[in-house]
């Protein structure tokens, strides 16, 4: 006679099953967080409309492109800023008020591959706007020292474009003068 036999616990199959779908469901989480603070967050509304018309923009001949025709939301004056971001007192001073949001902005920088717009609205709200360098184009904040603010009326994005059309092209925030028709 032999021994007793073992006992199959097919529960217990299901109960490993379940652990291993738990952790891979939390592993997914993780890298999802993750993501979320390296990249600075997932795109919003604002950033996704922007980015739509610069792209569908940037193939034609322009060379000027007025910013508010990028949006449909409500804004007084807009600042562009490079991927490198100004310390918090230098912005708080740009834009007139504490903007008591910054971590919001620091936290996506410095991410080499995005510049910025600050759409401001009355003086108390920041709308931040990433705009990809690579798939879009990059600013030339290398000309000014200052942060450029323009408002509402006049904000124009004068691009440079490029003889290698592999090289995304170069734009500049500036206040465009109506009476003119000069930029300042």
């Amino acid at each position: 006679m032999s021994g007793p036999k073992p006992i199959k616990h097919p529960a217990w199959r299901r109960i490993l099953r379940s652990i291993g779908i738990s952790a891979l469901l939390i592993i997914l989480c993780a890298i999802a967080i993750a993501i979320h603070f390296i990249t600075g967050g997932f795109w919003s509304k604002e950033e996704r409309e922007i980015s739509k018309k610069l792209m569908s923009l940037v193939p034609l001949n322009i060379t000027e492109i007025s910013v508010a025709s990028l949006t449909s939301f409500r804004w007084s004056r807009v600042c562009a800023i490079g991927h490198i971001p100004p310390g918090r007192e230098s912005l708080n001073e740009v834009l007139g008020f504490e903007w008591k949001e910054y971590v919001r902005l620091d936290r996506q920088f410095p991410l080499d591959a995005y510049w910025t717009f600050l759409f401001v609205q009355d003086d108390q709200k920041v709308i931040p706007v990433r705009i990809d360098r690579g798939a879009i184009g990059d600013l030339n904040d290398k000309e000014d020292v200052d942060i450029p603010c323009v408002p509402h009326g006049s904000a124009t994005l004068f691009v440079t474009k490029y003889v290698d059309k592999s090289i995304p092209p170069n734009f500049s925030l500036k206040r465009r003068d109506s009476s003119s028709g000069e930029s300042q």
